[in-house]
Parts: C-alpha cells; structure tokens; sequence
C-alpha cells in the first residue's frame, strides 16, 4: 500500500545516496536529488542526511518523504518528544518496507527545525493504531523513560469500537504468548498480561471502550478484546469471524492517553475516521483529557 508520508527502499548496491535516488523507486534526476537532499527530506538508515557523496552501503534503509510530510507533536523539550501517531504508519522502519516510518518523519522534522534529529525508540504502536507515541531525544534518557513505560509506572489508556454489546466494565487477566510469526493468542505458558475496561457508550452492534494496560504485551489489546468475544471493528487478524460485512479499513484502536510520573499526562484526541465509524454507530465520543 502505497504511503502518503514518502517512499522507502533497501539498496542493492553500495553508491552515492544522490545516485541511489536517481534509481526506482525514486527516479530522480540528479538536479532533484540535490534539491530533496538539501531540504531535508531523505534519510539514510532513519538520520536525516545531507550530503549527496555520502555512501550508502548495501542493504541500506533510503528513504525520500514528501514535501509537507508531519504529523502533531504533542511535547516536545530536550529529553523527550512525544507525537500524536496517524494510521497507516508503521512505527519504526523494517526491512523490505517500502513506507516511511513515523521514527523518519519526525527525525525529518526536527532536522528541518535546526534540532538535534536523534530519537530513541522506547515503545511501539501497530502501524494502524493512532494515538499518543513518546521518543526519548537522548541515549541516556531512553532508559529512564523505558523503565517507566515498560515498568508498570506509566499510565496507558486507550479508545477503541469493540463488535458487540458491553454493558459493565470488565477485567480481563490473561497470559498472552506467541502462535504463530506476529499472531499472539491467551495461552498458559504466555506472559501475565492484565487490561481493565470501562464504557464509554454501547449499542447492540458495538461498543465504544476505554482499556487500561497494566502490562504491555505485542497485541494486548486486540487478543484480550478476541479472547472474551468482543474484537476490536475493523480487526481482521484477530477478530475476522465476527466482524460486520464491511469492516472499517482498520482496527478502530487509539492510544488517547499517556501518563508519565514527573513528566506530565499527554492525550491525543480521537481520529476522524475513529470518529466518523464512532458516530455512524451511534456511540457518543469523549473528547481526550
């Protein structure tokens, strides 16, 4: 699927980044290559650079975003940057991707600012999750926000449209473990895993949720929203055999809120698309606090 942040490639060959952008999937002419290049707009291996000889081994992440590529910065200062994550935007770059990560935009953004464009990768959202996303901006700063964050001390809230009725707020306590490549599911021998849901507002077709995450296992939500009969809409992995007719292009998951000790509670409001399925349910909205 083609992305509206830019376009990314694996090199095959060691050159010259202006010469790999003369080469697909970029197809630039020299000339164009020095103009992206000074407006900070390409990256090698997820750092802004600007140099046209710069060599670009083999196997290398290139990527070339678009002119007005952004997304919103909910905080940021000089340890830690925080960003309110789109859809359809993976996390960090993987290989073989040919889609820019939300790592390299907002690396480009801050290049293009005059800052410092080093980010540190402390937590993760599914590439159609929105929401609430924090950067350590610092090597030293990673830790101390990872040890929040994956700890237990954070505060991790999110929204998400369930399939079905949910009349009373539930508690579900259950070890999640690998199945199979990236599929989770409740088993045994999984890791303890803990959400604790409240109502926002249902129907007899969906239900508008809030999920509290004590623990923060791959998948968390969507498996534990599957497990007890009420996956998330939209959500074909895990949710596929109960799912309307017409689905939503995407799991109807957001990360609304993010509470960190000493440095502050950071909210997203819901998308419009989270928003526009929301209402066509007729499931009242909350707006983020």
């Amino acid at each position: 699927m083609a992305s509206s942040f830019g376009v990314s490639s694996d090199l095959g060959e060691a050159m010259r980044v202006d010469l790999a952008l003369t080469q697909p999937p970029f197809s630039l002419s020299r000339r164009e290559a020095k103009r992206v290049l000074d407006a900070g707009r390409v990256l090698l291996d997820s750092r802004p650079v600007g140099v046209a000889s710069r060599l670009a081994q083999s196997g290398a992440h290139l990527t070339l975003l678009e002119p007005e590529a952004a997304v919103a910065l909910l905080h940021l200062d000089a340890r830690l940057l925080v960003a309110d994550k789109p859809p359809a935007i993976p996390t960090q770059p993987s290989p073989g991707s040919s889609n820019p990560s939300l790592l390299e935009v907002v690396a480009s953004m801050l290049k293009r600012r005059g800052e410092a464009s080093d980010l540190f990768l402390v937590h993760r959202l599914d590439t159609n999750t929105t929401g609430v996303i924090a950067f350590a901006r610092t090597r030293q700063f990673s830790e101390r926000l990872s040890k929040l964050i994956s700890g237990g001390m954070s505060e991790k809230v999110y929204r998400a449209i369930v399939v079905g009725r949910i009349d009373a707020p539930m508690s579900i306590d259950a070890p999640i473990g690998r199945l199979a490549g990236n599929v989770f599911h409740v088993h045994d021998s999984g890791k303890p895993s803990h959400s604790e849901v409240t109502v926002v507002a249902s129907s007899d077709r969906a239900s508008l949720i809030e999920v509290r995450i004590a623990t923060g296992r791959t998948h968390q939500i969507r498996v534990h929203l599957a497990h007890v009969g009420h996956p998330v809409l939209g959500d074909r992995k895990y949710g596929s055999a109960l799912q309307p007719t017409t689905p939503p292009a995407r799991p109807m998951l957001h990360a609304l809120r993010l509470g960190l000790p000493g440095l502050g509670v950071f909210s997203a409001p819901s998308p419009a698309d989270f928003e526009a399925v929301a209402n066509e349910l007729g499931l009242a909205t909350v707006t983020a606090t």
